[in-house]
């Protein structure tokens, strides 16, 4: 659901983990027939909605605890969607935060604002980090960062090799 995070924001969409209470009800009450996971692909997209409280942190070790808590949310939840007999689940990294039109407005979006980059390198490395731990086959990490990066700067020789953009 558009505007979903991993922690619950008053009068927004309902967080990760009260979708996947609804999609096992669905499971549960034979909404959905169980066989029909047996080709299934789920899509974990979370933008970045959470971080908004980012910018009123000062102490970095409380920045990067909640982005912990963010990535580990995440990771709770593509578990909990295995468990429940998702076949694949695509999960999505972070984009550029600093570049996101809320965060250049200042600067008449022209430049990247904040640390917003910060967090997100921080967001990508520890939640790649933790599916990867959880060893769980067909989870697969959709690279939001580098296509993003690739189309606002395709002269970034790191980031030139993405496929198809």
């Amino acid at each position: 659901m558009g505007g979903a995070g991993v922690f619950e924001v008053p009068h927004k969409a309902p967080t990760l983990t009260k979708q996947i209470d609804s999609f096992k009800k669905m499971l549960d009450g034979d909404d959905i027939g169980k066989w029909l996971l047996r080709e299934s692909v789920a899509l974990v997209a979370i933008f970045g909605n959470d971080y908004a409280r980012v910018a009123n942190m000062s102490d970095e070790s409380e920045i990067l605890d909640f982005i912990g808590n963010v990535t580990g949310e995440i990771a709770a939840g593509v578990e909990r969607l295995r468990k429940l007999g998702v076949t694949r689940v695509l999960v999505n990294n972070l984009h550029p935060l600093a570049c996101t039109s809320w965060q250049t407005r200042p600067s008449n979006y022209t430049e990247c604002m904040g640390r917003g980059n910060l967090a997100t390198f921080f967001h990508n490395g520890d939640l790649e980090k933790k599916l990867n731990a959880s060893s769980s086959d067909n989870v697969y990490l959709v690279d939001l960062h580098r296509a993003f990066t690739n189309i606002v700067d395709p002269s970034d020789p790191q980031d030139s090799h993405v496929a198809g953009l």
